[in-house]
């Protein structure tokens, strides 16, 4: 266990200098070594991460005797963090393979849930300069990386890969939304496609879990109890939460409909710590996002949402399909109370819509066209279809996420390129990512064997 200097506070380290130091691997002497004397080589130092979880996602680590591993790494100023924390209960750590550490002071091992020691890496005595110095030197700029694709972003070659790979991932979504279609309605695939999608990454799993305990066709038995039902479904009502709202009429009625409705004795009951709120914006709050679902429901077309997308697809021209189907997301209801509001009782600086013009895209490439394919397959329907896949040729790029900045920065060195400026080629850098980068499979990735597999079929030309 290694001494904790006392370190005056207005000069105190954090875990962002600690996390700046494993992912610069400066001013360090390398090689590492864990508190247990292992020898480790950085192979990749991992995807920094924002949300709650892990600092770093997809490490990929040489320990000795050749074994090399993949997983996460976790940062903290001590390790006796870990469990300061809590992190030895949270089971988002359970991949957490190194835990990285200016000082060692734990008298006992980080453990994962699973109770599996998390070897540590203290780099104060690894460190190229004194502590102080570090301290009071100014951060340095980020390193850029260099680029993998090896010529011009501009080069109609990464066009094309990038739109092939898109394409590859709308067909495994529709894959599985037609094995889907073999025990599941047509109606209720699509409300747990949209829930997922609303849940953004730190929620998906929580409505994926709340669909489940509530059906499509229970809520469109009961709409106008919609919102009541989801919420207190979900636990997030003020009275499960332990908020003291009083007089707050669109709570007060909420709160009488769970109370009242034949629905609260017919669904299994979530628990608020299954929401996650820690590191959400929150505009992207979850009581919002349930908000936007009970407002989607309760506009729910009598002929079926499936019917009412085939139709759509059929008629329209297929460059107009994408902002009908956006529009399926942003059109009306009672949207009022949760403009202005991010919780119960927690108000938003201005109004804002419900659902952004972004998230609703995202919807219609991640859950409607995919399940529009799926669909016409499953009709035996060649012209729905085709349709289909020429509309998401045509869909415009929306906007820009973490992975997608990621992607694009290390494969064409800058966040936001022109060549990937539609929806199927921001589609195509997730698959990469997915698929190869994720897990390092760098001599793998079509990204590196393309361009030369091309330049040699000229070459035999």
């Amino acid at each position: 266990m290694d001494p904790t200097p006392d370190v005056p506070a207005v000069t105190a380290p954090s875990e962002r200098l600690v996390a700046r130091l494993w992912e610069e691997q400066r001013p360090l002497r390398l090689p590492l070594s864990t508190t247990d004397g292992e020898v480790i080589e950085v192979v990749y130092r991992g995807r920094r991460r924002w949300d709650r979880g892990p600092d770093f996602a997809g490490a990929l680590i040489a320990w000795p005797g050749a074994r090399l591993s993949w997983g996460e790494v976790e940062v903290h100023v001590r390790s006796s963090d870990w469990w300061a924390h809590g992190h030895h209960r949270d089971p988002r750590y359970q991949e957490v393979m190194l835990q990285v550490v200016l000082w060692d002071d734990s008298p006992s091992p980080a453990r994962r849930v699973d109770g599996t020691p998390v070897p540590v890496v203290a780099l104060a005595r690894f460190l190229a300069i004194p502590l102080e110095e570090l301290l009071l030197s100014p951060e340095p700029d980020a390193p850029v990386p260099i680029p993998c694709w090896p010529g011009s972003p501009e080069d109609g070659g990464l066009v094309t890969l990038l739109e092939g790979c898109g394409r590859d991932r709308l067909a495994g979504k529709a894959a599985q939304f037609e094995a889907d279609l073999t025990c599941s309605s047509p109606d209720q695939l699509l409300y747990r496609g949209i829930a997922e999608a609303l849940g953004y990454s730190r929620n998906s799993v929580a409505f994926r879990r709340l669909v489940g305990l509530v059906p499509l066709e229970l809520l469109l038995a009961c709409r106008e109890d919609t919102e009541a039902v989801l919420m207190g479904a979900a636990g997030l009502l003020p009275s499960q939460r332990g908020l003291p709202i009083d007089g707050d009429p669109h709570v007060d009625l909420l709160e009488a409909r769970w109370m009242r409705g034949e629905e609260r004795s017919m669904v299994g009951g979530m628990s608020a710590l299954e929401w996650e709120f820690f590191r959400v914006r929150p505009t992207n709050f979850p009581t919002r996002r349930l908000a936007a679902l009970a407002c989607v429901v309760t506009q729910w077309p009598e002929e079926g949402l499936a019917a009412q997308l085939e139709g759509m697809a059929l008629s329209l021209e297929p460059r107009l399909l994408p902002r009908r189907l956006e529009g399926i997301l942003l059109r009306g209801g009672d949207l009022s109370y949760w403009r202005s509001r991010c919780d119960f009782g927690v108000g938003l600086g201005s109004p804002v819509d419900l659902v952004g013009r972004q998230r609703a895209a995202e919807v219609a490439v991640n859950v409607f066209l995919p399940f529009l394919v799926a669909w016409a397959a499953h009709l035996g329907d060649p012209r729905l279809g085709r349709r289909v896949w020429e509309a998401y040729g045509l869909y415009p790029k929306r906007g820009d996420n973490e992975l997608t900045r990621y992607m694009a920065t290390h494969i064409m060195g800058a966040p936001r390129p022109r060549v990937a400026r539609s929806a199927s080629r921001q589609q195509g850098l997730l698959h990469l990512y997915w698929h190869w980068c994720e897990r390092k499979r760098c001599a793998e990735c079509p990204v590196r064997s393309w361009p030369f597999s091309r330049r040699r079929d000229r070459r035999a030309n």
